[in-house]
């Protein structure tokens, strides 16, 4: 009786290669011991019968998200712009290209035009990204403007 179809082998490689497959299969679908000899595969992942179609850095991207909100950033309420600012940590590009890159490194899906509805109220969000810095500064790290260089300095007469 025919269970499953495998595959077919063109080459002897390919024949042991859907052996071991077969016997694998068998193996986990009947539960029975092989009568002939266990020959142990050993393959968690076949490597000629898989492919290879991207990877995420979800890892990363949920990290600079928990530093975002860790410094209030999220306080901002701009999904789109948060996105950006953290795919243009790990690759400086325009804004368009940014939102392609989100998708393609991310899987992260935004629309070119969310960016041309969202980008204009950007400048107005700048006092209070600001604020948000500052107010994080001063508190973890006792901040003040004083520990800052002046670039103009003063001489005093």
């Amino acid at each position: 009786m025919i269970v499953r179809h495998i595959g077919s082998a063109w080459n002897e490689q390919e024949r042991l290669d859907l052996l071991s497959l077969a016997s694998d299969f068998i193996e986990k679908s009947t539960k029975q011991l092989n009568l002939f000899g266990h020959k142990q595969a050993n393959n968690l992942l076949y490597l000629n019968q898989t492919e290879f179609i991207g990877v995420y850095y979800n890892f990363l991207y949920k990290l600079i998200s928990k530093l975002i909100i860790a410094v209030g950033f999220d306080k901002i309420k701009n999904g789109l712009l948060l996105d950006i600012v953290i795919l243009r940590m790990v690759e400086p590009a325009s804004k368009l290209r940014s939102i392609a890159l989100l998708d393609e490194y991310f899987g992260i899906k935004h629309r070119r035009q969310s960016y041309y509805q969202s980008a204009p109220q950007w400048l107005s969000l700048k006092t209070k990204t600001e604020a948000i810095a500052l107010t994080f500064a001063r508190k973890h790290y006792s901040f003040n403007f004083k520990s800052i260089p002046s670039s103009n300095p003063v001489i005093v007469v």
